[in-house]
């Protein structure tokens, strides 16, 4: 068995000594925490297998090269000892290249003493951008503080959700904007394939039962004013024909898949954005120079698309006037 002592554990990041459970990819050969692989379920290089960027046992002189320099990095504001590899701090997210924090980040800061408030704080509660998950907490392999530049908007609330997935707790985390802007969603954090063809999908439903509502229930229905929908029901299967009793059905049938659609986008909208953020973090760890490429790529590819999302919506509401404008 070939000796890993003094290598680092992808996941974890910390170095695997002749004491700890160690496993070995069998594709590439890098080692890792019994546990942390257990915990992602595969390499930590996985998508990089058969690649230019497959892991590769470090040279002797690379070996060297690391022992000359620092084993670890400290952060300037809150003291925790980084491997120095990092790009950011693993406990308040600071910039340590840079002595700067992350933009749109207020890093986590030394635990007050107990019935204190932070010296230079106005209130009493501060938010905190993760959601009270530690920045250095793997989601399947990827740290939440990477996964939080990612998002960019509204991480106090993904941030905690895809731990819990990631988990293994919960197979689904209900989300009510993706249910009620059905395609929307997807559109509006750059998942622009997916979201095209849910909302194409949306509308076609919707527009059926539009047509079946305005052409053929409308026209029926108008004439049994002051009825009540008990009466209504009784009259209308009594003059409609066969066609039109049919299209009712259609109409149900229509109204039925709509709302399972809009259910299956709200209990995996969660989950298939968490997929979606990790592949595209992992590939722009793999892509990027230095730590702003980094940053940069995950800016670029990461956060929400306005524009897509106000089109979808002024698309929605054409279709739909424009629909009753043309059956009216």
């Amino acid at each position: 068995m070939i000796d890993y002592k003094g290598l680092e554990c992808p996941i974890c990041h910390k170095k695997l000594d002749g004491e700890d459970d160690a496993v070995y990819c069998p594709k590439c050969g890098c080692p890792h925490h019994r546990a942390c692989w257990h915990e992602l379920g595969q390499c930590a290089f996985h998508d990089a297998h058969g690649t230019k960027n497959q892991w590769q046992k470090p040279s002797a002189d690379d070996s060297s090269k690391k022992e000359e320099g620092p084993s670890s990095l400290k952060c300037p504001r809150c003291g925790y000892e980084n491997p120095s590899d990092v790009r950011l701090c693993l406990n308040c997210s600071l910039d340590i290249d840079r002595g700067e924090p992350t933009p749109g980040f207020a890093g986590r800061r030394p635990e007050p003493d107990k019935n204190t408030l932070y010296e230079d704080s106005p209130v009493l509660v501060q938010i905190d951008p993760l959601g009270g998950v530690p920045p250095h907490t793997p989601i399947e392999g990827v740290p939440a503080g990477d996964v939080a530049l990612f998002v960019q908007t509204q991480t106090p609330y993904y941030i905690p959700r895809f731990s819990r997935l990631s988990s293994g707790n919960r197979w689904a985390s209900f989300n009510p904007s993706a249910f009620m802007l059905t395609g929307i969603w997807f559109l509006y954090r750059k998942m622009y394939l997916l979201g095209a063809v849910l909302f194409s999908l949306f509308m076609l439903l919707y527009s059926g039962v539009l047509i079946i509502q305005t052409k053929v229930l409308y026209p029926i229905t108008s004439k049994y004013e002051g009825l009540t929908s008990y009466e209504i029901v009784n009259r209308f299967l009594e003059e409609a024909t066969p066609r039109q009793i049919g299209l009712v059905y259609v109409s149900v049938f229509l109204m039925g898949a709509t709302a399972i659609l809009m259910l299956f986008c709200g209990l995996f909208a969660n989950r298939i954005y968490m997929n979606r953020s990790l592949k595209k973090i992992r590939q722009a760890n793999r892509d990027a120079a230095d730590a702003e490429d980094f940053k940069r790529m995950l800016k670029e590819q990461g956060g929400i698309n306005v524009k897509a999302a106000l089109m979808s919506i002024a698309c929605y509401i054409i279709i739909s006037y424009g629909v009753q404008m043309i059956l009216m």
